[in-house]
């Protein structure tokens, strides 16, 4: 929701205040850029979602950009890929090997927000109220992608 967005933001801004973080001056308005993680990993939509399910789990991640070329065509989360393999094993669909060999385009979802790597961070927690993730530009190229899980760990590195 998006009070509890405002106070981790609010906890935040109270520790940068309190110190710099990554180069971040006191008082300056933090960014995308400053919090966003800048080792994406990307997914094509002919990939099969046990493919997609491996990078997650080795990379640890809950969501991954699905790309054709240099075009980000949808996005994948690991909520998508759960709520797909119950609907299809509980209704005997598929099983879940059949799942785990379905491609990614059967079951991704719209591409995430892109937001340039200078948006203030307070414009960013709005789209992270509905959305898994944001992916960050610069000059028209994904350079990082950003999540609550990003917000938490600038908490941790105090």
């Amino acid at each position: 929701s998006y009070s509890n967005v405002r106070k981790i933001l609010n906890a935040f801004e109270e520790v940068i205040r309190r110190r710099k973080v990554e180069g971040v001056r006191s008082g300056t308005q933090l960014t995308v850029g400053d919090l966003a993680t800048r080792w994406v990993v990307f997914v094509t939509p002919d990939q099969s979602v046990g493919e997609a399910v491996e990078r997650m789990m080795r990379g640890r991640f809950t969501q991954l950009p699905v790309i054709v070329g240099e075009r980000i065509v949808g996005g994948l989360t690991d909520d998508a890929i759960r709520d797909y393999t119950i609907e299809q094993t509980k209704a005997r669909k598929k099983t879940y090997e059949e799942v785990m060999r379905t491609r990614i385009e059967e079951i991704m979802d719209a591409p995430f927000p892109i937001l340039s790597e200078d948006t203030p961070i307070d414009l960013a927690s709005f789209h992270l109220q509905r959305e898994e993730a944001i992916l960050v530009s610069r000059k028209g190229a994904i350079v990082g992608i950003l999540t609550s899980a990003d917000f938490l760990n600038l908490g941790l590195n105090q």
